[in-house]
């Protein structure tokens, strides 16, 4: 009997190590970077229908900045534009003449113009910083 509760005593000690190690050592998942990019989306384009189509953690790093730990998630992701993105705009991509003060100020805006149905792969990098509460989004401000 008292082999089998040093044992099991053994086991226990085990897998709590093992808990503790595991919750120190996890770092963003590429679902908490999409839910990023889903928000940057959102965000950025306030009015317009987008779909993720895809989204990819493609690398990660993890370094420190100023004793900060930082944890660096480069993504590849698809998007599409089911109702098109400023097509009434696409006149202004015509820059062989001047177009009228819209077409200007759409230009210093985004000047971004996609089809209906279009698809645009985009790609780059989001930030997180370590907390005592969990891995922050540099962002939104969001703890994953």
């Amino acid at each position: 009997m008292k082999r089998h509760l040093r044992v099991l005593g053994w086991y226990f000690v085990f897998f709590s190590v093992l808990m503790i190690v595991s919750a120190c050592a996890k770092n963003p998942s590429e679902t908490d970077a999409r839910k990023v990019f889903e928000n940057t989306i959102r965000t950025r384009f306030d009015n317009t229908v987008i779909e993720i189509v895809s989204f990819k953690k493609v690398n990660a790093q993890t370094r420190e900045d100023s004793g900060v730990k930082i944890y660096v998630v480069e993504y590849a992701a698809e998007m599409r534009y089911p109702n098109g993105l400023n097509a009434n705009m696409k006149h202004c991509l015509d820059t062989s003449r001047f177009q009228g003060w819209d077409c200007y100020m759409f230009m210093l805006t985004d000047g971004r113009v996609r089809d209906k149905g279009q698809i645009e792969g985009v790609g780059g990098e989001i930030i997180f910083e370590k907390t005592e509460k969990g891995w922050r989004d540099t962002r939104f401000g969001n703890i994953y």
